[in-house]
């Protein structure tokens, strides 16, 4: 059987990017599971059918990642391709081993999961890490109640020039050293699912 993939072509130039590598320095990053390692060709970033061999299919389940948020790893990080805002909630902040960074208290009107407005209490600038990729990116606060640890959206993904893929439960990019491939969690997701009903 001939494997059918969907390729994205994404243009990256290493001599002028605004993602901080940190391969070179000493790090301790954990070995985190979720994290692949492909090799890349001519900048084409491919989703190949063999690839949802280790998922439970058919499934609906959202993208729920592990990413590292301020020097602290979070197993529960919505992937939602349709947010305008990176998210991050006030419990979420209160885990995290370094000091807060100060919050611009500017407000920003958003809808919860079930559809009511809810004000943020601000932006505040977190530094998210995968792959030795450092960025810092702007979450906007929340005190309400989700089932996430914090929601990466349009800015975050367009940031780290990722391309998302729910069906295949992953998402990926470039790097000056290859693909990178980020797993997501069905169980995490099904667990976040529960939580929030």
């Amino acid at each position: 059987m001939e494997d059918q993939s969907v390729s994205f072509r994404i243009q990256v130039d290493v001599s002028n990017d605004q993602r901080s590598d940190t391969s070179r320095q000493e790090t301790n990053e954990p070995g985190i599971t979720s994290f692949e390692e492909i090799t890349c060709e001519d900048g084409i970033i491919t989703f190949h059918e063999h690839e949802i061999a280790r998922i439970d299919m058919p499934h609906d389940d959202a993208l729920v990642i592990t990413l590292e948020l301020a020097s602290t790893i979070f197993s529960k990080i919505l992937v939602d391709t349709g947010s305008d805002v990176n998210v991050v909630s006030q419990k979420t902040l209160q885990l995290i081993k370094q000091p807060t960074p100060a919050i611009n208290h500017e407000t920003t009107p958003l809808n919860s999961f079930e559809g009511k407005a809810i004000r943020s209490l601000g932006i505040v600038p977190l530094t998210t890490k995968t792959h030795y990729i450092e960025l810092e990116t702007g979450f906007t606060m929340v005190d309400n109640f989700m089932p996430f640890d914090a929601i990466v959206g349009g800015p975050w993904l367009h940031q780290m020039k990722a391309v998302p893929s729910v069906y295949h439960q992953c998402l990926k990019f470039l790097s000056p050293t290859g693909e990178k491939t980020i797993r997501g969690s069905q169980k995490q997701s099904r667990a976040c699912y529960m939580t929030g009903f």
